[in-house]
């Protein structure tokens, strides 16, 4: 018997290490699917510089043809652990896509807990889940609203917009018009 449940756990062990690499092989292709069927893809980051103790808030928008469409690096004095401040980055993507009228949103944050504790509803008392709350209301403004979760390589413009806010003292928006290391950052997403 004892044999038998090792057989079984072995087994079970393999498949899930094959269902996980299926699932990495299969994410840049459920992604593209995804930025096929939304309007809007809105990749999200946060960052923190310890050293000067700064948070920033970092939005790139384009469109499901891959083109720019505006970028936002928002410094923030809110505090507190990364997945809080990723859920930050996801509401203010989510007021700033309200504010442009945009209806048919794909939201991209390199925060796996975070997009997972989205897509499953699963709530506790900790803070976070007052913010996903508020993310979940905000999302229904829209007429197609889908969070996924996308590597942190694929990831590098909204994260290099984040590191900048740290260096503001007031948000910045760029539309039409983009610094050279945004557009290259695009490129290599």
């Amino acid at each position: 018997m004892a044999d038998w449940l090792e057989f079984k756990e072995a087994n079970l062990l393999n498949t899930c290490d094959k269902q996980e690499n299926n699932a990495e092989l299969n994410s840049h292709d459920k992604i593209a699917v995804l930025q096929q069927q939304h309007s809007t893809i809105i990749y999200t980051d946060a960052a923190v510089d310890q050293r000067r103790d700064k948070f920033g808030i970092g939005i790139a928008a384009r469109d499901n043809k891959g083109n720019l469409i505006s970028t936002w690096s928002i410094p923030t004095s809110l505090k507190g652990e990364a997945a809080t401040l990723e859920a930050h980055a996801i509401r203010t993507a989510l007021l700033k896509a309200l504010k442009e009228n945009w209806t048919s949103i794909l939201i991209l944050s390199d925060c796996k807990v975070l997009v997972d504790k989205l897509n499953h509803m699963s709530e506790d008392l900790s803070d976070i889940n007052i913010i996903l709350r508020d993310i979940r209301t905000l999302s229904r403004s829209f007429w197609r609203c889908t969070f996924s979760f996308v590597k942190q390589e694929f990831n590098t413009c909204s994260h290099g917009l984040a590191k900048f806010a740290t260096n503001l003292i007031n948000e910045t928006r760029w539309k039409n018009s983009f610094p050279v290391w945004t557009s290259m950052a695009t490129q290599s997403d």
